[in-house]
């Protein structure tokens, strides 16, 4: 049998990872929550969509009680927007919170110095 030691592999990894995302991004017609499934687990996020106190249409969620998630659903995106305005932008509004553009900045540096790590590891 195999193991799954593999999966320590970035570059496989990163392929799962991929594949995960686009069948919960088929699944769910709003991003957000397809994104939150892929950070609370998609039988949680399909939980809180069949619960009025979190999704009145049953496809967005309104609220996301896992502050971890809800947090992780901001951060993607936030870098989305990010990267769609070419890190061109003053201000960023995300529900009630907003951001400070410095701190959002380092958030953002913090992760492409992270991603270029991972790329020079896969090479």
């Amino acid at each position: 049998t195999m193991g799954t030691d593999y999966l320590y592999d970035p570059k496989i990894n990163i392929e799962y990872g991929c594949i995960f995302l686009e069948f919960l991004l088929d699944k769910h017609s709003s991003e957000e929550s397809a994104i939150a499934a892929y950070n609370a687990g998609f039988g949680t996020v399909d939980n809180w969509l069949t619960d009025e106190s979190y999704s009145t249409d049953g496809e967005t969620l309104y609220e996301i009680p896992y502050p971890e998630t809800k947090s992780y659903v901001k951060k993607v995106m936030l870098a989305k927007y990010y990267y769609e305005n070419s890190g061109l932008f003053t201000s960023y509004t995300a529900g009630d919170d907003s951001f400070d553009i410095f701190e959002l900045t380092m958030k953002v540096y913090e992760i492409q110095k992270h991603q270029k790590m991972e790329l020079q590891n896969l090479s």
